[in-house]
């Protein structure tokens, strides 16, 4: 078999760039814009658990329409065009609660997008290979994140507003770029079987046991992870200007961009539960040095360690899905996964904006690290009982 990936896999990634490009200079300037209209750690958590609530369920909705192939790329198409629309909005933002609705909107393109795309790229793959195809794309997308907020640091001196309207760019961009290089649809995900057979038959459109219990697994670790714009708030927190924290978040995306084509890789050879499960113990440990950093410069060594989280996790945890998923419903399958994940991030990150100031950032990161431990446990837990590897 040809170790080259399809261009499919190559296109959606290319797309995803140019769309973290856009998203990532208005995510680095969010902080400092609530900030400057009176926003607090509440409204962080509000801003990012309302809208990953919201895109959660337009993925569900989203993934039962992709569930026919020709419905896929009109979908994607939508989805990155309301995104697109949405973040220059917040040049009109003359309050925190502004910021919130745009967000929220801009999430809602996101959620219509994300199973679609998840299910293009799972059916162009062989199912052997699915982690490495996630993997290529997430690490597209994290190259996309580490130029973001460059551009964004570049922009500042005109103000946080005159960055998001010029996020309208790269997003046209990627618009243009799914438009003429992603095909309506590309099915080679057949070629190889499952590597871990489920109970069900082959030809089941429902979803095996296996992946109804993973998706637990995953929900219980969504609710104790957190949005970065903590980490982020964290790092002003500690003495870094606005600007250093752009450029901090610029170096982590590019750090998760070169973990994620390694992680993928590592995945598919060793194992994708025991990936995930290595992960999420690296994000524990990441979280207890962040928790414990007196300091910017010991901040930013927990935010290295961090990004070996996301080469480990990020591939695997979608080509699970992918691997368990009947064809049949595997734009469904995505949108649950992202239904759990994303429901799970509104009480998560509400408890956590709200902890933040009633006990301190310490003790809300050092609960996420236990939190995180307590996941891979379950994992493990659930390795042993329905799978090989």
């Amino acid at each position: 078999m040809s170790r080259r990936l399809p261009r499919v896999v190559l296109a959606l990634g290319a797309v995803s760039l140019l769309t973290d490009v856009a998203s990532e200079m208005v995510y680095a300037v969010l902080p400092a814009l609530v900030a400057s209209l009176g926003g607090t750690a509440v409204t962080l958590g509000a801003i990012e658990g309302v809208g990953d609530a919201t895109s959660a369920v337009a993925k569900l909705v989203s993934g039962r329409l992709a569930d026919d192939p020709r419905r896929r790329k009109p979908l994607v198409l939508l989805g990155y065009g309301l995104a697109t629309v949405a973040r220059p909005l917040l040049w009109f933002a003359s309050a925190p609660a502004h910021v919130v609705g745009f967000r929220f909107l801009d999430r809602v393109g996101k959620g219509v997008r994300s199973s679609p795309r998840d299910a293009l790229l799972a059916a162009s793959v062989p199912r052997a290979r699915a982690a490495e195809a996630f993997g290529l794309h997430r690490a597209l997308d994290n190259a996309g994140a580490a130029i973001g907020p460059l551009v964004a640091a570049w922009l500042l001196a005109h103000g946080p507003r005159v960055v998001a309207f010029a996020s309208l760019a790269p997003g046209l961009a990627a618009l243009v770029t799914l438009a003429a290089l992603v095909p309506a649809s590309s099915d080679r995900g057949a070629e190889a079987p499952a590597l871990a057979p489920s109970s069900e038959p082959p030809a089941s459109a429902t979803a095996p046991s296996a992946l109804r219990s993973y998706l637990l697994v995953l929900g219980l670790f969504a609710i104790m992870n957190t949005s970065d714009l903590f980490l982020l708030r964290r790092l002003g927190e500690l003495g870094a200007s606005a600007r250093e924290v752009a450029l901090a978040w610029s170096a982590l995306s590019l750090l998760r961009a070169f973990a994620a084509t390694t992680g993928g890789r590592l995945a598919d050879r060793i194992g994708k539960a025991t990936s995930l499960g290595a992960g999420w113990i690296v994000y524990a440990a990441a979280y207890a040095v962040l928790a414990l950093a007196p300091d910017v410069a010991t901040f930013l060594a927990g935010m290295c360690l961090y990004a070996g989280y996301f080469g480990l996790s990020e591939g695997a945890e979608r080509a699970i899905v992918a691997e368990l998923a009947p064809r049949a419903v595997l734009g469904t399958e995505f949108g649950r996964f992202h239904l759990v994940t994303g429901l799970a991030s509104l009480p998560s990150n509400l408890l956590f904006g709200w902890a933040w100031g009633a006990v301190g950032p310490r003790a809300c990161l050092l609960a996420s690290a236990a939190g995180a431990l307590c996941a891979a446990v379950a994992l493990w837990s659930w390795t042993r009982a329905h799978r090989r590897r």
